[in-house]
């Protein structure tokens, strides 16, 4: 009894890690459905005539194009925002 009561108590801490674990934000192969329920934030970035670039905001200063071709992730990037100043800094110094 006590040996049975060890291996349950091992099981349940044993699963219990697996429900904690984080999962996969996406991956490989993963449906397109699956991906838009778990990234509600993510736009259509362009569209193509077999699939779909979709753009997820990662942060303040990067975002990521991820590519579905027939409802399946096929390619991930992750790029940089870069912020076109158009007004270049003043480089005179004024003195009163």
């Amino acid at each position: 009894m006590k040996k049975l009561f060890t291996i349950f108590t091992l099981f349940l801490i044993f699963e219990s890690c697996a429900l904690v674990s984080p999962r996969d934000e996406f991956y490989v192969g993963m449906s397109e459905n699956l991906f838009l329920r778990r990234n509600s934030d993510a736009v259509i970035s362009e569209l193509r005539d077999n699939g779909k670039v979709y753009r997820l905001p990662r942060g303040d200063r990067f975002y990521a194009l991820i590519t579905f071709e027939n409802e399946r992730l096929v390619s991930l990037e992750e790029k940089e925002i870069t912020r076109f100043n158009p007004w270049p800094a003043d480089t005179t110094r004024r003195v009163n």
